[in-house]
């Protein structure tokens, strides 16, 4: 019984939630024509400095970001159309460039071609992070009654539903197979138009990795006076063992990342 409430608490938040958007969403779609689509899009991944790259992005005088940081447009709200999208960015008056991060692009194999119809030119920023360390701090970020408490469980979990063809909900394990993500992108969009970025490097040498993000903008230098990353939660780190059990899943993958962008994207403990 008390699952059962819990349950129904965070659906009627949801909701709630939902309703409160479309209320803030109406001046802007009256006057969404006027305004302009992203000229670039961070597409991932969850828990790898989007947050904190969004917030920073959105600092700078020649950029002015989307009014949410996940519209999740090309993945859950396509059907609500382009004009829908615009309401999210500037008017083409302002002047500035725009762009927006919606983490669940870089793992539905559905928004590239969406992105290539009607962004052809969009430039793409891409954070990769430990694909251990990304599952495991996603994992804690959703302890809420709806995961297994514990990581082992939760994972688990998860290539179960996988073997029998279930619904996966936090899809911990996908987001982390950045190889196989990638595929779909490079079959509408050169690698070598994107930016990806080492979430770990992005995390220890900000103003360097910051400063890669503003020449491939074509952005002046001009940094944010507070550059503390957004989102930070406090946790117990992955300790070895559990780590190398299931680093051993990403292996095949994270082997193929490294042949695709180089050494600089392999991890261990």
């Amino acid at each position: 019984m008390r699952w059962l409430l819990k349950k129904i608490w965070f659906y009627m938040m949801i909701i709630h939630w939902r309703l409160k958007q479309r209320l803030e969403d109406l001046p802007y779609l009256l006057d969404a024509n006027s305004r302009k689509l992203p000229d670039f899009l961070v597409i991932g991944v969850t828990k790898g400095g989007t947050t904190s790259l969004h917030k920073y992005l959105d600092q700078h005088p020649e950029i002015q970001m989307s009014r949410r940081k996940e519209p999740l447009f090309f993945s859950h709200n396509y059907k609500r159309g382009i004009r829908y999208y615009r309401s999210y960015f500037p008017k083409e008056s302002e002047g500035k460039i725009t762009g927006e991060s919606s983490t669940t692009y870089i793992s539905d194999a559905k928004v590239p071609a969406r992105v290539k119809k009607h962004l052809p030119n969009v430039k793409i920023i891409l954070l990769l992070r430990d694909p251990v360390r990304r599952a495991f701090s996603h994992h804690r970020m959703n302890i809420n009654g709806f995961t297994p408490n514990k990581f082992d469980d939760a994972i688990e979990d998860e290539l179960r539903r996988y073997n029998e063809n279930n619904k996966v909900v936090f899809r911990y394990i996908y987001r982390s197979m950045y190889y196989q993500n990638l595929q779909p992108w490079l079959e509408h969009f050169r690698l070598e138009d994107m930016l990806i970025l080492k979430s770990e490097d992005f995390f220890q040498d900000t103003k360097q990795e910051l400063k890669k993000v503003y020449d491939y903008l074509g952005l002046s230098e001009v940094y944010p006076k507070d550059l503390k990353a957004a989102n930070q939660r406090e946790y117990d780190p992955i300790d070895q063992d559990t780590y190398k059990k299931h680093y051993q899943i990403f292996a095949e993958d994270s082997e193929n990342l490294k042949a695709l962008l180089g050494e600089k994207f392999s991890w261990k403990y």
